[in-house]
């Protein structure tokens, strides 16, 4: 995959620890040294130091429908598309506040070319 390709900095067909965690931060995933760690540990299912693009993509595979998941939940009237209505939904269901401009920031954040 790209996303593979993209963290396989030295072209060696495999993902260290190092790129992971410099790629991640590259991404602007504020991770710490230990929880890379943990993660890369729980990728590399055959624990040799490095992820296979198989270990990373099997990872990939996942997550996309676990956050497949949570989006369908999020999208109560399954239109495909999430509505600030529904994310301010969201958001108080989770127990918290959240102000009409917070709202329309997070909207902004999560659709910056406002196509739904």
């Amino acid at each position: 995959s790209r996303e593979f390709e993209k963290l396989d900095v030295d072209k060696d067909g495999s993902i260290t620890l190092q790129e992971l965690t410099v790629g991640m931060r590259r991404l602007g995933v504020p991770v710490s040294d230990s929880a890379a760690k943990e993660l890369f540990d729980r990728v590399d299912k055959n624990h040799d130091g490095k992820l296979s693009s198989a270990e990373f993509s099997a990872f990939c595979e996942v997550r996309i429908r676990h956050l497949r998941e949570v989006y369908d939940g999020l999208d109560s009237d399954k239109n495909g598309a999430l509505s600030s209505l529904e994310v301010k939904h969201a958001v108080e269901s989770l127990g918290m506040k959240v102000s009409s401009e917070e709202l329309q920031h997070m909207m902004s954040s999560l659709d910056p070319e406002g196509k739904g």
